[in-house]
């Protein structure tokens, strides 16, 4: 069985380099468990209104936006942000 793996958009690395360490590793460790519990449906939410179609996964009050792609087992992350903002 092949696993699922992270894949970041540019703007989701542009969002996580502005970050601190610390948050950012927080952020980085959300989505390793993601993936590493073999299924992301398990774990986080999905998204309805204009965002549905997306997941988001939470690491603290920060929230990351993700698109999930079954075909090549992919977890895009889209968005990365603080739960007030990132919906917007």
């Amino acid at each position: 069985m092949t696993a699922w793996r992270v894949v970041p958009t540019e703007g989701f690395a542009r969002q996580l380099r502005k970050l601190d360490r610390q948050t950012a590793a927080r952020v980085i460790a959300t989505l390793d468990a993601v993936v590493e519990s073999g299924d992301p449906r398990s774990r986080g939410r999905a998204l309805g209104g204009p965002l549905a179609g997306l997941r988001r996964y939470r690491g603290g009050s920060w929230r990351v936006l993700c698109e999930l792609r079954d075909d090549a087992l992919v977890v895009l992350a889209l968005e990365v942000g603080k739960r007030d903002h990132v919906y917007d």
